[in-house]
């Protein structure tokens, strides 16, 4: 068996785009905390919307990938329902996100806008 041209240490392609996805996630779960954390310094309910922020933007990639992974049985009449399904969801999740945020800081916003930021 040639070394050079093992398979068992090339990953499978199904296994490639789950590590990826996992490695982006905790990248952006990194990135918010590290955020929340050097605005919290300044302002509480601004690190309370960059977190509010933070996980919706995370949770977002995560439905994305997992749509795009969905469709690679799907037939091409299919992907153009299934795409704007993911991106109604991912809307309304952003939706949900700035209302919460909204409601939480009526008075002087800085939870909306760190959400929203």
């Amino acid at each position: 068996m040639d070394p050079q041209h093992d398979d068992s240490t090339t990953p499978r392609p199904a296994t490639v785009p789950r590590r990826l996805q996992r490695r982006w996630i905790l990248a952006g779960i990194v990135a918010t905390c590290s955020a929340v954390i050097v605005a919290g310094l300044f302002d509480l309910a601004a690190a309370m919307g960059i977190a509010l922020g933070g996980v919706a933007g995370t949770l977002a990639f995560w439905l994305l990938a997992r749509q795009t992974a969905g469709m690679m049985g799907l037939s091409p009449t299919l992907v153009g329902a299934h795409i704007y399904r993911g991106l109604f969801v991912r809307l309304v999740l952003y939706g949900l996100t700035l209302t919460l945020a909204y409601f939480l800081d009526t008075g002087d916003m800085h939870v909306f806008a760190g959400a929203a930021g």
